[in-house]
């Protein structure tokens, strides 16, 4: 009597929870829960990487800005100081000098225009910038052109006066004022890019120790489904001889190393950029398999624990980020 109402109560219990269903329906059901999950990991990662690389590319955009603005104020100065050697000197290389000067400084001023279109403020800077230069070379090329005409003796106190230098510094001003500015969006986006590496590692580590862990649950129900139907119900709903959970202990333990250092080999191989967890799903899978849930549980904290520890920076480190 009471071994059929155990054998009725776990018949129920069969029933309820889809255990009477056909297997295939049933495993059709569970690969559908594992390819939804695999493909929200999957979008989730997408979405993170593409934000760490536009944040990437800001900070890679601020430096460009930097260069052409040093460019700027580098050009300038190399035209002037070819304006100087040709007037103190008389070589007439200094010609040319001044006139690469010239080009490199209105290139400069081309690449600045084209690469803060979408900056408003910049824009603004910039005109007054261009205005400033423009002085600065037509009084460069006021003396030399009273040099050609009237000599050195007329063109020395024309190249030390006050009027040069200040339009020099103004010009200069201006390209400080922007590289000021431009050093505080890089300072804003360095902290953008540091989030979006950090969200990224957080959706790779902790998507990755979920997916393991639903596909280990997943791997043991479709083990369980598949037992042969001559055995007792009641049998089906104890858990697993302690001996085979033992093994499958010991094979998350020996597999999880085993799966370490074949992922390390294939870092120094293959480059450390390589998926984190690509080694460890046969062995949380097979564990779970053999050893139940409890085992594939057990692989995938060990593998979590590994990856966070040796292949995610900070290596060495449980830190993440």
């Amino acid at each position: 009597m009471f071994s059929g109402y155990t054998g009725a109560a776990g018949a129920n219990a069969r029933q309820s929870f889809g255990w009477g269903r056909k297997p295939e329906g049933i495993i059709a059901v569970v690969l559908i829960i594992a390819m939804v999950a695999l493909l929200g990991w999957a979008l989730q990662t997408f979405c993170a990487f593409r934000a760490s690389t536009e944040s990437e590319d800001l900070v890679a955009h601020t430096h460009q800005v930097r260069d052409a603005l040093h460019a700027v104020a580098s050009a300038l100065d190399d035209a002037q100081g070819a304006e100087r050697g040709l007037i103190l000197t008389g070589d007439e290389n200094y010609q040319k000098r001044y006139g690469d000067a010239r080009s490199a400084v209105h290139h400069a001023l081309n690449a600045v225009g084209s690469l803060t279109l979408d900056n408003a403020s910049h824009q603004k800077a910039l005109l007054g910038l261009r205005s400033a230069v423009d002085a600065k070379l037509a009084e460069l090329q006021d003396t030399i052109a009273l040099y050609r005409r009237s000599g050195q003796s007329a063109a020395l106190p024309a190249i030390s006066s006050d009027h040069g230098e200040a339009l020099m510094n103004d010009a200069q001003r201006r390209v400080t004022n922007m590289l000021q500015e431009e050093e505080r969006l890089l300072e804003t986006r360095r902290v953008l890019v540091e989030q979006a590496v950090q969200r990224t590692q957080h959706v790779i580590l902790f998507g990755s120790m979920g997916l393991l862990a639903l596909l280990a649950a997943l791997a043991a129900a479709v083990y369980r489904l598949l037992l042969p139907p001559s055995r007792p119900v009641i049998e089906d709903l104890e858990p697993e001889p302690a001996q085979r959970a033992w093994i499958g202990y010991i094979v998350a333990v020996l597999g999880v190393a085993l799966a370490a250092w074949v992922r390390w080999q294939l870092g120094l191989s293959l480059g450390r950029e390589m998926p984190p967890y690509i080694t460890f799903y046969p062995v949380i899978i097979f564990a779970a398999l053999l050893g139940g849930t409890g085992a594939g549980l057990l692989a995938t904290l060990l593998a979590a624990v590994l990856v966070c520890f040796i292949f995610l920076p900070p290596v060495g480190t449980f830190v993440v980020g």
